[in-house]
């Protein structure tokens, strides 16, 4: 008997009734082996998470969910078998590669990486099952990584393993072919709906499911396994016909028309999400739901596509809009049509109805009009936003039946229960009134499926609906106030965006007017509250710390210690709260600054919307103590030989509690990890505060020790007086003096052993951070130089890097200053040049290349070369950003030079219409939709072209295409070549020995390239490296050395960072140019992203790349030798660059490209390196030859 999915049976009926703690939805669970060759076993990885453990304030009940692999590199999804591209994707191998357990997944190939991410490499990933209890596993890669299911469905990683039932609790599912089959149609049923909306299904195709459900398990349970096959068989035509019999859209014609609610994803409220026509030629505008002509609209016809009609007036979405632009009625047919593209970007788990893009375009890549339900700024309505893909440009249409009002009352009341959250805290709802609710609503669903109910039996169901709604909103849990007997201290948390939720108003201090700002929740009596009765339904509030009140307008005053009356406002949704003095808009978390003041934004989810969490009485006794310790990586991991400060590990602390305080007397650590104790002068102990970044100016020395004598012996780093730390979270960093002594390559590191403190009256105790090693190393370099941080010359972001040696030897580098934040353009950035005189020590104050003057009019992006002549040639563009540009109104490029090595540069000349858009003379290129430079370096071949690759957005294509453009006249004109690889990126170029052109362009995984025989004017046929993988990313090839140039060898060199995300920025090296990268070592272990590089002239390599990026990316600078990048192998050897070094008497010259001896050209032979004999009596190539002289010596030669 075939048992494997007998106990889904009782656990989940067809009507999707709860599980039990240990149930495995998708069949029975088993101990995880590994496969062999010849016995390949695969399995399910199904989530045990029932929603009983959070972890920073996240939950879910992901049973039945289980780990999907994407086609191609990137984040693994966790969800229901059904959503699975097939049934393979949903399967996963253990293998075993060079002695370590892999996950393979069975659809892609792919494996399971630590980031718990799909790639294609095993190495690095290998993975250990933890037992936690009942068959469930924890999956650990390395010692730390732990897979958790997390937000949106997608799978992440945790630093600590949890408990039974919790997100990293997993089964290992060993399916049956038909056992799988049932699972799938099961959670087909749990995924769907009866109904009359897009997306839902008919009770007569769902009775048709169930029957045929109720056959295969019939089948599956019985005493014989012979009809289990062609019961799978049969199951899964039914799955197949009830899938395709899901409700579509409906378009209106002249014999019937359907009427819709369009519902969108963002409102004014959560039930204010309805398109209602305002009047004709004004905006539509999102509204509550109700049954009126103004909220209904058709589809019909529109040549090929549709347009989109109100009720009321028969008027229509104008559709004719510009992007950006707000959407109105019209009396007259739009000229554009639209289709209804189904989303990607939303989900309806409750009531699943499908969503929609509503675009210009099948293709959503290529459209240039989609409907998007705008902010606060866009008034909260219909606008034209193609800029990019949200969930804010998903629809719903929900059917309107006239007859049967009970399903529109069913779902009105399924997003009022959707936004009442359970609980004893203030705006939530008991748990036995929200039960009621929800048997209420279930027991209308019920009636409204049932197909023999009356119109009479469906009224009074919506009337029972709006008693039993009543009933529940007066049970919800008010505000408790405080009075003489008693406190009733509370939390005020964000429910925010993003940068402030979940976190909780600060009091900072005990003085009046101190302003009150936001931050992590802690138990700290700065951050607890409490209410009291201010008369006429008005409240103070009242911080426990201070017993300061909130002033009325917190901006100007902060706290007051006179008590300011306060209103409440019970938002109607999600337990969120409005809080105003009289006279003043709404109390707000200000992102810049971390602030508390007043603005008049008024909308759930808003920075003006706040939750109260009341404080267990348990907790007003507390001691204060550390309750966290966690070690980071110091910010940077690069540093240099007689740095000072560079810092090695950041101590992340965390203190809660009530009473006393906490007294730090010493950090306990060891170097392990570090080369050479010799490398490190001091050891330091900073404390930072609420920064991650080490600032030895500004920050406070709390210790030191001088000249460690071991890496392997603990070191004290003990303070001469205790030092009161702040309640809450703070930071320790411990820093090193890197020794002059230092050799290149040494390597620095530290592990964070205990935190000596006291607390209360005294008592000394000891806390141990989760791991005591830092994940990575620092280098240590010739050179290490900030040349650009976060915050210099005014500006909050640098991104962006080129680099170039100039004519004179000087180092010369472009970044992109991005002003007011890090993103790209249409940003308001500039262009800055930095110069060093001295190899890289040192550099200049910036001066301005290009300069942005207000968004929409920035430039950025820039590739730099040096051409023949000596000139420095900077490419870069500017204006709309790439993904606004059009061909009428096209991101532009532009190009500046300076002919003093970087010093000044000409202002930007504009060379768009020679290259592509509407002015372009070439037909092809004249549509082109947006292009940009591949930053970093671009190329100057032997002959004196110059050259850089764009990345072009065709119309009718998807992604991006790479093209070279060129100039034989250093940029007076310019040309473009053939297409050179589709689907690439940011992309170089080099040039071969042969005079071949060598492109390498971004892409995820194993990096693209494609070659030219022709100067670049035509490509070959697209190609990838094996061995240079990694992030999807900008990075530099560049020429090291070439046997043209008289050096003993030729040699490539190639930048990535070797990782799935942007850290690890890896440097290669080839030796057969180009056909292989078999030599490569780390330049940056930490956080780094885009790179350039270049040839010092002494032979060194100095990369300028994007280092840290915690805040906003640092640019760095560092110089090291071929010798340490090839670990001793190879070496740097000056090139042999002129006759009379020789100094033999052997008196050789070259005229014309001629050898001559002694005046003649006889005496002598002549061979090429390789040993190939070349006639001496006709003009040679450029190069280097061997020339071997009759009864002297042989000599190399080089002829220019």
């Amino acid at each position: 008997m075939n048992i494997n999915f007998r106990t889904l049976l009782l656990l989940l009926s067809i009507t999707g009734a709860g599980f039990s703690t240990q149930a495995q939805v998708n069949g029975t669970a088993v101990a995880p082996a590994a496969s062999t060759a010849s016995n390949p076993v695969y399995y399910m990885i199904e989530s045990a998470s029932d929603g009983s453990y959070s972890f920073n304030g996240f939950t879910g009940d992901f049973r039945g969910n289980v780990m999907i692999s994407p086609a191609t590199a990137g984040k693994i999804i966790h969800n229901k078998l059904s959503t699975a591209p097939s049934q393979d994707h949903a399967l996963w191998q253990i293998i075993v590669v060079d002695g370590v357990q892999v996950l393979k997944n069975k659809g892609t190939g792919m494996y399971m990486t630590g980031s718990h991410s799909v790639g294609t490499t095993a190495a690095g990933n290998d993975f250990n099952f933890d037992l936690i209890a009942g068959k469930q596993y924890r999956l650990r890669n390395g010692t730390l990584s732990y897979a958790n299911t997390w937000q949106n469905n997608l799978c992440d990683r945790i630093n600590t393993g949890f408990q039974a039932n919790s997100l990293t609790a997993w089964y290992f599912i060993s399916p049956s072919p038909l056992g799988a089959t049932i699972a799938t149609a099961q959670s087909i049923l749990t995924t769907t709906r009866v109904g009359v909306h897009p997306g839902q299904y008919t009770s007569a195709n769902r009775k048709i499911l169930q029957d045929a459900i109720a056959a295969a398990i019939a089948a599956r349970d019985n005493s014989t396994t012979d009809d289990d096959e062609t019961a799978r068989i049969t199951l899964e035509a039914a799955i197949a016909a009830y899938q395709n019999s899901q409700n579509e859209l409906r378009i209106s014609n002249d014999q019937e028309e359907f009427w819709y609610w369009i519902k969108a994803m963002r409102g004014s409220s959560n039930v204010a999400l309805f398109a209602e026509n305002m009047g004709t030629g004004t905006q539509v505008i999102h509204k509550e739901r109700s049954v009126k002509d103004a909220q209904l609209w058709k589809l019909v016809a529109s040549g090929e596509g549709y347009s989109i009609v109100n009720k009321q007036g028969g008027v229509y979405l104008n559709t004719d809009v510009a992007y950006n632009a707000l959407i109105t009625t019209t009396t007259a047919k739009p000229a554009r049509a639209v289709y209804f593209n189904k989303s990607n970007y939303a989900t309806d788990n409750t009531e699943y109805v499908n969503y929609y893009l509503v675009e210009d375009t099948k293709v959503s890549a290529s459209a240039q009009f989609r409907m998007h339900a705008g902010s606060s700024s866009h008034n909260f309505g219909l606008m034209n936003w193609n800029g990019g893909i949200a969930d804010n440009s998903s629809f719903q249409f929900l059917l309107y039946d006239p007859n049967d009002l009970l399903n529109v009352a069913i779902m009105s009341h399924e997003e009022v229960y959707a936004a009442s959250p359970q609980g004893t805290n203030p705006g939530t709802y008991p748990a036995a009134a929200r039960t009621a609710y929800r048997a209420a609503i279930d027991a209308a669903r019920t009636l409204s499926n049932n197909e023999t109910a009356t119109s009479e039996e469906k009224n009074a169901a919506v009337a029972a609906l709006e008693e039993a709604k009543s009933a529940f909103l007066a049970t919800r849990n008010p505000i408790k106030l405080s009075t003489v007997n008693a406190d009733v201290w509370y939390y005020i948390v964000s429910a925010g965006p993003g940068y402030s939720n979940g976190q909780v108003m600060t009091n900072q201090g005990n003085t009046a007017g101190s302003m009150i700002v936001f931050g992590t929740k802690v138990l700290d009596p700065n951050k607890l509250w409490k209410f009291t009765d201010a008369g006429n339904g008005k409240i103070t509030i009242q911080n426990m710390a201070s017993a300061l009140y909130i002033a009325a307008n917190p901006r100007n005053g902060g706290t007051t210690a006179t008590p300011v009356a306060f209103t409440a406002t019970w938002m109607g949704a999600d337990a969120q709260f409005l809080f105003n003095a009289d006279g003043q808009t709404y109390l707000h978390a200000q992102q810049s600054g971390s602030l508390i003041v007043t603005w008049a934004t008024n909308t759930l989810g808003s920075a003006s919307a706040w939750k109260l969490e009341e404080l267990p009485a348990s907790d007003t006794t507390r001691p204060l103590r550390i309750s966290s310790v966690t070690v980071n990586q110091g910010t940077y991991t690069t540093t240099s030989i007689g740095a000072t400060d560079h810092g090695l590990a950041n101590i992340a602390l965390t203190t809660d509690g009530i009473l006393g305080s906490v007294k730090l007397k010493s950090v306990t650590i060891d170097l392990n990890g570090t080369s050479r104790s010799a490398a490190i002068k001091s050891i330091k102990l900073y404390h930072t505060g609420s920064s991650n970044r080490l600032n030895a100016a500004t920050h406070t020395l709390l210790a030191r020790v001088d000249n460690p004598a071991s890496v392997n012996n603990t070191i004290k780093l003990e303070l001469t007086i205790p030092y009161q730390l702040p309640v809450g979270a703070t930071q320790l960093y411990v820093a090193a003096d890197i020794s002059e002594e230092a050799l290149e390559g040494d390597i620095v590191d530290t592990r964070v052993h205990t935190i000596d403190y006291s607390y209360l009256t005294g008592t000394d105790t000891i806390a141990r951070p989760t791991a005591i090693a830092t994940p990575l190393h620092s280098i240590v370099y010739l050179k290490r130089v900030q040349v650009l941080t976060p915050g210099d010359y005014n500006s909050v972001s640098y991104r962006i890097p080129a680099i170039v040696t100039a004519a004179d030897g000087s180092l010369v580098v472009l970044t992109d200053k991005r002003k007011y934040n890090s993103g790209d353009l249409p940003g308001d950035i500039d262009i800055v040049a930095n110069r060093s005189t001295d190899g890289g020590a040192t550099w200049s104050q910036p001066v301005t290349v290009a300069l942005g003057t207000g968004g929409g009019k920035g430039f950025g992006d820039a590739a730099m070369v040096k051409a023949k002549s000596g000139r420095l040639i900077a490419l870069f563009v500017g204006g709309p950003g790439l993904f606004n540009s059009t061909p009428e109104n096209p991101i532009r490029s532009y190009m500046s030079t300076s002919d003093d090595h970087g010093v000044t540069w000409t202002a930007p000349r504009d060379i768009t219409p020679l290259l592509y858009g509407a002015q372009c003379s070439d037909p092809v290129r004249a549509k082109w939709q947006g292009s940009f430079f591949g930053s970093g370096h671009a190329l100057c071949t032997r002959s004196g072209r110059v050259m850089a690759v764009i990345a072009v957005r065709e119309p009718n294509m998807s992604g991006l295409q790479n093209y070279a453009v060129y100039s034989d006249d250093e940029g007076a004109t310019w040309k473009v070549s053939q297409r050179a690889i589709i689907g690439g990126d940011e992309a170089k170029v080099v040039e071969l020995d042969n005079g071949d052109i060598l492109m390498s362009s971004r892409t995820g995984g194993n990096r693209l390239w494609a070659k030219s025989t022709d100067g670049g004017e035509s490509w070959g046929t697209k190609n990838n490296w094996p061995q240079l993988w990694g992030n999807a990313c900008d990075a530099d090839i560049l020429r090291y050395t070439s046997v043209k140039d008289g050096f003993n060898k030729s040699r490539l060199l190639h930048t990535l960072p070797n990782a799935s995300d942007r850290r690890n920025l890896t440097m290669w090296i080839s030796y057969d140019e180009g056909t292989s990268w078999n030599t490569k070592k780390t330049i940056c272990p930490g956080t780094s992203a885009y790179s350039s590089f270049t040839i010092l002239p002494n032979g060194n390599i100095g990369v300028y790349f994007e280092e840290d990026g915690s805040n906003a990316y640092t640019m760095t600078f560092v110089e090291f030798t071929l010798k340490w990048l090839t670990n001793g192998a190879d070496t740097y050897e000056p090139p042999l660059t002129s006759v009379d070094e020789l100094n033999d008497g052997i008196n050789l010259t070259v005229i014309d490209r001629r050898i001559y001896l002694d005046g003649n050209t006889t005496g002598f032979r002549i061979y090429t390196l390789g040993g190939i004999e070349i006639d001496g009596g006709q003009a040679l190539e450029k190069g280097v030859y061997i020339v071997k002289v009759a009864g002297k010596a042989n000599r190399k030669l080089i002829v220019n």
